[in-house]
């Protein structure tokens, strides 16, 4: 049984501390102790840090090993938590949680036999039970700029991160991400708190406005004679890149990091 190395990657901020965040990563620590744990713990938008959430979180996540802190004073975006969260971790794989999921006893074992499968099949990233709010990244999928790249850092709200990967995706491999499913991970999504408070939303859910603007109205194009739906995600709506729109590389310098470490 050969399971490639992970590290899980945990995004929160002060809405869900009690609420989510404690219970969350008391099971990730019951159920996997050792594994290395990057917590990213993201500020409000025109809005000052709480002191008392920072000194809390501080004190709680100090009770648990291989647990590492990364803080924003203000908001950032999910494409840049997300990408933080994994130029944070050191092994090939990222797990990736939101701070709301729910999963019973087991799922880590689910999960890592998920994790050898995918390996057999081929390393790449994947997501589980179809859901963004629990996936797992393949690091080279975000460092080689011959893969995917990373999350578009220009999407600075919450929303379309996602669908805008998995367009890239699937431009370059010509089909849909893999998805894997495991009755362990509970379908949980708290719409009440909002990760962008303080910002514009749209069509009544928690969602950017200026992301949604930003991703159909300057990047991408419907495309009527296209076939890239973004891994299904834009159902009968295939989009194409308006020119010029390409993704940036984000981080040239992590790539060079992860190349050149073990010669330090």
């Amino acid at each position: 049984m050969t399971i490639p190395s992970y590290s899980i990657a945990i995004q929160t901020y002060q809405y869900r501390f009690d609420s989510y965040f404690k219970v969350l990563l008391a099971n990730v620590h019951r159920q996997r102790p050792n594994a290395e744990k990057v917590i990213f713990v993201n500020g409000q938008h025109n809005q000052p840090f709480d002191e008392n959430y920072r000194k809390g979180m501080i004190q709680y996540v100090s009770n648990f090993p291989n647990t590492f802190l990364v803080m924003s004073p203000f908001m950032r975006g999910c494409s840049f938590m997300w990408n933080t969260s994994i130029n944070y971790t050191s092994n090939d794989y990222t797990l990736v949680l939101s701070d709301d999921i729910l999963f019973t006893d087991g799922f880590f074992d689910d999960f890592e036999k998920i994790l050898e499968h995918n390996h057999n099949l081929g390393d790449e990233s994947f997501r589980i039970n179809t859901h963004w709010g629990h996936f797992c990244i393949y690091r080279k999928d975000v460092t080689d700029k011959n893969r995917v790249g990373y999350f578009d850092e220009r999407l600075i709200g919450f929303g379309e991160e996602d669908g805008d990967w998995m367009w890239r995706f699937q431009r370059k491999f010509n089909r849909h991400m893999r998805n894997f499913g495991t009755p362990k991970l509970l379908s949980n999504t708290d719409n009440d708190c909002q990760p962008g408070k303080n910002t514009r939303t749209h069509s009544g859910t928690k969602y950017s406005a200026y992301n949604k603007e930003f991703q159909f109205g300057q990047k991408m194009d419907i495309d009527p004679n296209g076939t890239n739906n973004a891994c299904g995600v834009y159902g009968n709506s295939p989009q194409k890149m308006r020119e010029g729109m390409d993704t940036p590389d984000m981080y040239p310098g992590e790539t060079w990091f992860r190349n050149n470490i073990d010669k330090l």
